[in-house]
C-alpha cells in the first residue's frame, strides 16, 4: 500500500490501495500519468493481476534511468523467489524488455541471470523468452560476452517449437556481429533435427544470415541434404539465401528446387523470388523454365512472369495464357 497526504487541514495520513491504483492507471491519460501510478503499482504490489497491469502500461511508454531502481527491485526478487511465483519467467522477461529499452550497461546482472533461467512445468521448459530478451539485452552490454552465450543457446534441446526461441534470437545476434562460425557449426550438427522436430523457421533464418563472403561450395554441401527433405519453410530460406547474396554458382539448385518439390507453395514461392530478383541470368532461367512448365503449374508461371521484367516477358506471358485456354 502507498500512504498519501491529505490536503491541507487534514490531520491524518490517507492509504492508496492497490485496487485505487490499478483503477486510477486504467484511467490516466497522459504519459507522465501512465508512468507514475505503473511504477508505483508495481513497487507496492505482490498480486499478479496488479503486477501485469502495470508492466503492461510501462511497455507502452517511454522509460528513462530513473525507472531502472523499481524494475531492478522487482527482477530480483522474482530471480530469488520460488520459481512459482513467477512460472515460465514472463515478469521477468517483461521487466527485461523494460531494461533493454531503457539501455543502461549495469543491468548486465539481470540479464546474466535471465541468460541462465529455466523453468520446467513439469518436465517441459518454458522460459525460452525470458532467455532471449536477456541475451538481447546482455549484447548490448558486452558484446563478447552476449556472442558466447548467443553460440551456447543456438540450438539448444529447450528451443520451443512454437516461436523458436532462444535459437532465433541467439541466431539474429550472431548474424549481426558477423560471427559466421556458429552459425555454420548449427547447420551442421543441429539443423536436420531441428527441422525434424517443426523449429524450421530458425533454420531457415540461419541460411538466410549466411553473409555473402560465405564459401558457395561450403553452402552447396551444407544444403544438399536440407533440400532432399522438401520442408517448404526450410527450402525457402535456402532459396532466400541464393536469391539475396546472387549466388550464381548455386543458381542451378533453384531450378532444381523449383522441378522436383512436391509442394506446390514451395514452387510458386521460388519461382517469385527469380522474378523479383530482377536479375538477367535468374529471368532467363524463369522464362526457360516457362516455356516448358507442365500445365498445372502455369498459373504460377504467370504470376511469376508477370513481375519479371525481361524483354521477352510480354511473349511469354502471351505463350502461357494461350496454353491455358
Amino acid at each position: 500500500m502507498q500512504c498519501k497526504l491529505l490536503d491541507i487541514g487534514q490531520s491524518k495520513p490517507i492509504m492508496t490501495t492497490q485496487a485505487e491504483l490499478a483503477a486510477q492507471l486504467k484511467q490516466a491519460q497522459t504519459e507522465a500519468e501512465k508512468r507514475s501510478l505503473a511504477s508505483d503499482l508495481l513497487a507496492n504490489s505482490r498480486q499478479r493481476q496488479y503486477i501485469d497491469l502495470a508492466l503492461r502500461a510501462l511497455a507502452q511508454v517511454q522509460l528513462d534511468d530513473s525507472y531502472r531502481p523499481v524494475l531492478r527491485e522487482k527482477a530480483l526478487f522474482y530471480f530469488m523467489a520460488d520459481p512459482a511465483k513467477d512460472k515460465g519467467g514472463l515478469i521477468r522477461e517483461a521487466i527485461a524488455r523494460l531494461l533493454v529499452n531503457i539501455g543502461h550497461p549495469d543491468d548486465i546482472d539481470i540479464y546474466l541471470k535471465g541468460v541462465m533461467t529455466y523453468h520446467y512445468q513439469p518436465v517441459n521448459d518454458s522460459a525460452q523468452n525470458l532467455r532471449a530478451v536477456s541475451l538481447v539485452g546482455l549484447a548490448q552490454c558486452d558484446t563478447a560476452l552476449g556472442l558466447l552465450h548467443a553460440t551456447r543457446l543456438l540450438g539448444e534441446e529447450d528451443t520451443a517449437q512454437l516461436n523458436c526461441e532462444p535459437s532465433m534470437t541467439a541466431a539474429l545476434v550472431l548474424g549481426q556481429h558477423g560471427q559466421m562460425l556458429p552459425l555454420y557449426q548449427f547447420l551442421l550438427w543441429r539443423g536436420i533435427d531441428f527441422a525434424k522436430s517443426a523449429r524450421v523457421e530458425v533454420v531457415a533464418r540461419v541460411f538466410e544470415l549466411l553473409n555473402a563472403d560465405f564459401p558457395d561450395d561450403l553452402l552447396e554441401r551444407l544444403i544438399l541434404p536440407y533440400v532432399e527433405m522438401d520442408i517448404p519453410a526450410v527450402t525457402s530460406g535456402i532459396v532466400n539465401a541464393i536469391v539475396d547474396k546472387r549466388r550464381e554458382a548455386l543458381y542451378p539448385f533453384l531450378v532444381n528446387i523449383i522441378q522436383t518439390t512436391g509442394r506446390s507453395e514451395l514452387r510458386h514461392y521460388a519461382l517469385i523470388m527469380l522474378a523479383a530478383a530482377h536479375d538477367a541470368i535468374l529471368t532467363e532461367q524463369l522464362y526457360e523454365l516457362a516455356s516448358c512448365a507442365p500445365h498445372h503449374h502455369i498459373p504460377s508461371y504467370i504470376e511469376a512472369v508477370e513481375v519479371s521484367n525481361g524483354s521477352a516477358k510480354e511473349t511469354i506471358l502471351a505463350t502461357l495464357r494461350k496454353r491455358l485456354r
